[in-house]
């Protein structure tokens, strides 16, 4: 059988029906206000301090046009990763993925913060930045369109459009978290940011990863996968754990 939790029952109460979807809403909801928080977060720091960080001074035109390239460069690993990714919910579950994918964008949110500058490792600095941001780029081009479905493969007859759009919500989330955030560190001129204040909003980060992996950890796989997955049970003689179910098992 499955290694997957149960899909909701057919005789769920309303009140653990209420609960499994106010779950599933803070799951999509976190996991795109955590996307969208670095998404702002990223191209604020990248136009402010990261040319002057992570590449070499003595060409601020140069630098600047670099800072801004490897924000360019998530977006390019982002369709490779919803490829990726798509699959692999589709063969694993949606939650699995999910788990997987804010992880990834979370971590490697915290690690450019920890990134040492263009002057004690020299040009290393850019390409560390560029190696994680590739990567967070493949979670990130994962999580919307991951979050938007599993909201819809929870969600009640009649109402899976509003409750598939669960993921905008935190979209919007993020944009106000990260705007708050630069103008707090901004608040009196960009000597702060500059003299090692940008990386405390990268670094705690790991906070919003920490609830948000609790969160997701706590939904169960959708009802669709689950019956996909018993379907596909049944015809096989001999079922193996995979070394994704069994990671989250």
């Amino acid at each position: 059988m499955s290694v997957h939790e149960a899909a909701p029952a057919a005789c769920e109460t309303p009140q653990q029906k209420q609960k499994r979807l106010r779950k599933v809403a803070a799951a999509t909801i976190f996991g795109s206000m955590l996307e969208w928080y670095d998404f702002y977060l990223y191209a604020t720091m990248a136009a402010i301090v990261f040319s002057k960080i992570f590449f070499d001074p003595s060409n601020p035109k140069v630098a600047s046009l670099l800072a801004f390239s490897t924000f360019a460069i998530g977006f390019i690993a982002r369709p490779f990763g919803g490829i990726l990714f798509g699959y692999l919910g589709d063969r694993f579950g949606r939650k699995q993925v999910l788990v997987i994918t804010f992880c990834m964008m979370g971590v490697c949110t915290t690690l450019i913060g920890l990134i040492p500058s263009y002057a004690s490792i020299g040009i290393w600095a850019p390409i560390i930045l560029v190696l994680v941001r590739i990567i967070q780029g493949l979670g990130a081009g994962a999580e919307l369109s991951g979050a938007a479905v599993t909201s819809y493969e929870h969600a009640s007859e009649g109402k899976r459009g509003s409750q598939g759009a669960w993921p905008a919500l935190g979209l919007n989330l993020g944009l106000l978290l990260s705007s708050l955030t630069v103008y707090l560190l901004t608040m009196n001129g960009n000597e702060f940011l500059l003299s090692g204040g940008w990386r405390i909003p990268f670094v705690c980060s790991i906070a919003l990863v920490g609830v948000g992996l609790w969160v997701r950890r706590s939904i169960p796989e959708t009802p669709q996968f689950e019956k996909l997955d018993k379907e596909q049970d049944k015809h096989s003689a001999k079922v193996q754990a995979s070394p994704l179910k069994l990671l989250f098992k």
